[in-house]
């Protein structure tokens, strides 16, 4: 009887833990916002209609408040006429053409969705919500951005 030959199998190989990160897209949701101006449409004429005392008394009052609540708490923020959800993300698609030729022109449509903030009944922020931070782009003054739909 011969002699088996011994080999080591894997001496060669080195074996290393690593550990898998997994991103959970919700997970803004249990943050606070945070606001930036960074994609902001200034030349969208809706702005030039804000005055100083509005943006204090109305839009920066309204932000300042949400500072308090977390993104869940936002989204889940309810009223109006029809007890929907007061802040949601809206597709291009339900939005005016020029909103959507806009969103074209400024590369937003890379994005699937815009969310808007309820600022009153009819004032809107519309902007990209990403990871917690909110990229506000339009002001929209009369709720024209993306109109109710009558039933």
């Amino acid at each position: 009887m011969g002699k088996k030959k011994r080999t080591n199998i894997g001496e060669d190989i080195e074996f290393e833990k690593k550990t898998q990160i997994i991103y959970d897209p919700d997970s803004y949701k249990q943050s606070k916002p945070v606001w930036s101006f960074d994609l902001a449409d200034f030349d969208h004429d809706q702005w030039s209609l804000l005055n100083t005392d509005f943006i204090e008394k109305e839009i920066f009052k309204t932000l300042k408040a949400f500072e308090g609540m977390t993104w869940q708490e936002i989204d889940s923020a309810s009223g109006g006429k029809k007890k929907g959800t007061n802040n949601h993300f809206i597709p291009f698609e339900d939005m005016i053409r020029e909103a959507q030729n806009r969103a074209g022109d400024m590369n937003l449509l890379q994005h699937e969705s815009l969310y808007s903030l309820r600022i009153t009944s009819t004032i809107r922020l519309f902007g990209v919500l990403n990871n917690g931070i909110y990229h506000i782009v339009w002001y929209d003054s009369d709720h024209a951005i993306c109109p109710s739909k009558k039933k």
